[in-house]
């Protein structure tokens, strides 16, 4: 059964870096062939003002077992911290 980007705990999620604060927005997500593992492609954005945004697009293989699970995928972002999700 296929994984839909929009059931990760990652998608929407934001993340706070020393440069702002980024939204992070699931593009797409495979299984690899074991099912072990996930192949993401993320897409990163930032408000600069009220008319630019800045974009960055991230390919990422990551075990399933911490992505698919909200509290191990917010150790993934964050470490010390929970993962904040905009709904």
């Amino acid at each position: 059964m296929p994984i839909l980007s929009e059931e990760l705990p990652l998608h929407f999620a934001k993340m706070d870096t020393s440069s702002g604060m980024w939204l992070i927005a699931v593009a797409n997500v495979r299984e690899t062939q074991s099912g072990q593992n996930l192949l993401l492609k993320l897409r990163l954005e930032q408000s600069v003002d009220d008319e630019i945004f800045g974009s960055r697009e991230l390919s990422v293989m990551a075990p399933a077992a911490v992505i698919l699970e909200a509290e191990t995928c917010a150790q993934v972002i964050r470490p010390n911290s929970g993962l904040d999700r905009e709904n």
